[in-house]
């Protein structure tokens, strides 16, 4: 099981206190306890897009962007940046 934990992102100074994004970061549930998964190459494009989405729904309207990585194999994969169309 993957989830996507987030570190908030901040416009800076004297843009008040509320995050304008997330950094998203992926661990994985091994024995109890979230960790890094130990390939990334493993997640697949249906897994992120599920991910992304659950994120999505549970972000406030507020928010403006949100980041993740992907791995380089995954980034030039055509199905990774047209899945979902």
């Amino acid at each position: 099981m993957y989830r996507f934990f987030g570190q908030p992102k901040y416009a800076g100074v004297g843009h008040g206190q509320s995050p304008i994004g997330y950094e998203l970061f992926i661990r994985q549930l091994v024995n109890g306890q979230w960790v890094l998964p130990t390939d990334f190459n493993d997640i697949t494009a249906e897994t992120l897009h599920q991910l992304l989405t659950d994120v999505i729904l549970t972000m406030h309207q507020s928010v403006e962007m949100l980041s993740f990585n992907l791995e380089q194999n995954q980034f030039v994969d055509p199905v990774f940046f047209g899945y979902g169309d």
